[in-house]
């Protein structure tokens, strides 16, 4: 199929029905679907019901976007674990829920595993780790290049690299 056309609508497919307008791509391994969902959002999924269970991601006439929700609530709505990778330290930030237990939101980088976090949080607490090797280091401004606080599971640092003595205020 070739179409050529001057104007700014190459084809058009429409439906009298307020239901899905989907358009399959198939090959021998299976089958994706795009078009509208009934609610006139733009989708792709893995069934002609756009924006049902098989819908993978949608964009609604507002501007927001949705990957695994078909109800998006914000201009990009992940309804599963987010991951920016990179090929700097660790392979990027991963943003989701974390391994360890379903109860935690997950902060972190990547490459973290088992008990692993950056920051984890369940609505209620809030914890901030590092590494298991690492070191929690809190600074100042940004343009400070010394932490202020180093905790790196042996012992307490503040301001200049003195030990924090038990019930000792600097």
């Amino acid at each position: 199929l070739h179409v050529k056309t001057s104007s700014d609508t190459a084809a058009k497919f429409e439906t009298t029905a307020t239901a899905d307008l989907a358009i399959e791509v198939a090959n021998s391994q299976g089958s994706m679907f795009f078009g509208l969902g009934g609610g006139e959002q733009f989708g792709i999924g893995t069934t002609s019901d756009l924006n049902g269970t098989g819908n993978l991601f949608i964009i609604e006439q507002g501007g927001n976007t949705g990957i695994g929700t078909t109800s998006p609530g914000a201009e990009l709505d992940v309804n599963g674990s987010i991951r920016a990778n990179s090929s700097a330290t660790d392979g990027g930030v991963e943003i989701g829920v974390w391994d360890q237990s379903s109860s935690y939101n997950f902060i972190g980088t990547s490459g973290m595993s088992g008990l692993e976090y950056a920051m984890i949080f369940d609505g209620t607490n809030t914890f901030v780790g590092a590494g298991t090797s690492g070191a929690l280091k809190l600074r100042g401004p940004a343009n400070d290049s010394s932490p202020s606080i180093v905790i790196d599971g042996s012992s307490v640092t503040v301001d200049d690299g003195a030990s924090v003595g038990e019930g000792a205020i600097r």
